[in-house]
C-alpha cells in the first residue's frame, strides 16, 4: 500500500484481558492484529502498532486519528492505551477519541446476531447486558435494547453486585444476553430464567469494534481533548 497522501487510524483496545490494535482509514479497518496472550497490552502493543505499520507500508507520522477504549475495564490496561493515544497527539498531532468501553462490547452482540443469522424479530425482542468485574463482588454493567439494527442504551455504566443486576433487569421481561469477561469466574451468579449467556467468543472487547465506535463518534465530532483526557474508572482505582 502506498503511503503517499496516506491518513490512517488507529484503534486500541487494552481494556480487557485481551489486548488488539487495528489500522483502517475512513469506515473501512485494513487490518488487525490480537496480542499473543492474555494481558501483553504493555509488552506488545507498540510491536503489535509497528508492524501494522509496516505491512501497510506506512510510517508513524501517517497516523492522523487514534481512537481508544475509554472505559471502565482494567485500570492498567486503560492507563496503558490513554499514554500511547496522548503520544501519538503530542508527536503527530493526532486526533483522538475515546470511545465507551460498554458500547464497544455491545458491537459484539451485532456480531453475534450476524454469526449465527438472528432475524429481527428476535434480535428485537432481547437487551444485552455488558457484566465486566470491578472486584469486591461488584460488576461494571450496561444495559442495551436493539433498535434500528443498532445496540442503544438503555442504562447508563452503573457498578453493582450480581444480585442488584439481576433484581433491576431480570424479572419477567425480554430475554436478557449477557456477555464480558465479568463472566469468567461469576458466570452461576448470573443464573436466571430470563438470561442467555452468549458463548465465550463474544466475551472480550476487540480493537475493530473500537474503530467501529469511534467512527461513529468522530463523523459526529466528538473528538477528546488529550491534554484532560482521563480514563472513565467508574470506581477510583486503590492507590
Amino acid at each position: 500500500m502506498d503511503s503517499k497522501d496516506s491518513y490512517f487510524i488507529l484503534a486500541l483496545e487494552t481494556s480487557g484481558r485481551f489486548g488488539s490494535v487495528v489500522a483502517g482509514k475512513n469506515d473501512t479497518v485494513f487490518l488487525e492484529k490480537s496480542f499473543s496472550d492474555i494481558l501483553r497490552h504493555s509488552a506488545e502493543l507498540f510491536g503489535t502498532t509497528r508492524q501494522i505499520l509496516s505491512e501497510l507500508n506506512a510510517q508513524p507520522r501517517d497516523v492522523k486519528e487514534v481512537y481508544i477504549s475509554s472505559g471502565p475495564g482494567s485500570f492498567t490496561g486503560l492507563r496503558i492505551a490513554f499514554a500511547a493515544a496522548k503520544g501519538w497527539h503530542l508527536v503527530n498531532g493526532a486526533r483522538v477519541v475515546a470511545a465507551n468501553t460498554m458500547d464497544v462490547l455491545a458491537q459484539n452482540a451485532l456480531q453475534y446476531i450476524k454469526d449465527k443469522n438472528i432475524n429481527s424479530k428476535q434480535a428485537c425482542d432481547a437487551r444485552v447486558g455488558i457484566i465486566i468485574d470491578a472486584k469486591r463482588g461488584q460488576f461494571f454493567t450496561a444495559v442495551f435494547k436493539y433498535i434500528n439494527g443498532q445496540w442503544q442504551r438503555v442504562s447508563e455504566d452503573q457498578m453493582l453486585t450480581a444480585a442488584e443486576f439481576l433484581n433491576s433487569y431480570c424479572g419477567g421481561g425480554p430475554p436478557m444476553w449477557l456477555l464480558g469477561e465479568g463472566l469468567l469466574y461469576y458466570q452461576k451468579l448470573f443464573s436466571h430464567p430470563d438470561v442467555i449467556i452468549l458463548p465465550q467468543e463474544y466475551w472480550h472487547a476487540r480493537a475493530s469494534a473500537v474503530f467501529a465506535v469511534g467512527r461513529k463518534l468522530a463523523k459526529a465530532g466528538q473528538y477528546s481533548n488529550p491534554a484532560g483526557l482521563v480514563p472513565n474508572y467508574l470506581r477510583r482505582p486503590v492507590e
